[in-house]
């Protein structure tokens, strides 16, 4: 929760100023951009550690739901698209030992997923693969891409960028699942999806946002899914 609310918290003090602007609140509130912040994020191990740890925390419940409802049954090899330290992918591969899995991220955060893959046992069936999100390629190999809170990171342009990757990294008979807080198409929904809609006004560049069932079949379909 600390890691969580430092330094977002003082960043929702603005709010106000992020509705009527529609922009970010970094400067304002710290004096500084976002791209700065997050490198210093990655140069700093002890933090970096302690960010994957956040990122696990919610994932892994994630994972063990995937694992669980999705039929991996007709799939051989799962692909985490900036997966971070492996916690959606990780679960589904131990739940599922006929699965080879590769969980994709920034070099940093690569040598950390590692180690959380040797520790649940899949050292022979999982890796990981270092590649830039929207310059790509993506590995290939797999038949399932996961994109777990990705998307809504981003504006529709860059989510196109994202998804043209994976549509070109999948086989034709292959599976997408996105993990995201889907809003109903008149934009209601729960309570924790609006309230990430409205932090994600606040962190991030404008476009960002939760997105209706609506809109992401529309970004889907527009970058070749079915």
């Amino acid at each position: 929760l600390s890691m969580w609310g430092a330094p977002f918290y003082h960043m929702w003090e603005y709010l106000p100023d992020a509705l009527r602007e529609r922009s970010p609140r970094w400067q304002q509130a710290l004096d500084t951009k976002a791209e700065e912040v997050f490198a210093a994020l990655y140069e700093d191990p002890a933090r970096l550690r302690r960010f994957t740890e956040m990122l696990n925390a919610i994932g892994i419940p994630q994972g063990q739901i995937i694992a669980e409802r999705i039929d991996f049954a007709p799939y051989q090899c799962l692909l985490d698209v900036a997966g971070g330290p492996g916690g959606v992918a990780i679960p589904i591969g131990v739940k599922h030992p006929h699965l080879r899995g590769i969980i994709m991220d920034l070099p940093p955060v690569c040598a950390i997923a590692q180690e959380h893959i040797a520790r649940n046992g899949l050292a022979e069936r999982f890796t990981t693969a270092a590649a830039d999100l929207f310059q790509g390629p993506y590995p290939q190999g797999a038949d399932v891409i996961i994109l777990g809170h990705i998307l809504h990171d981003w504006h529709d342009p860059e989510c196109q960028t994202i998804l043209r990757h994976c549509f070109d990294a999948l086989p034709a008979h292959g599976l997408l699942l996105v993990v995201e807080k889907v809003l109903n198409n008149d934009f209601s929904g729960a309570q924790v999806g609006l309230m990430m809609d409205l932090h994600m006004l606040v962190v991030s560049d404008a476009g960002a946002r939760e997105r209706s069932e609506a809109e992401y079949r529309t970004l889907l379909e527009q970058a070749g899914f079915q």
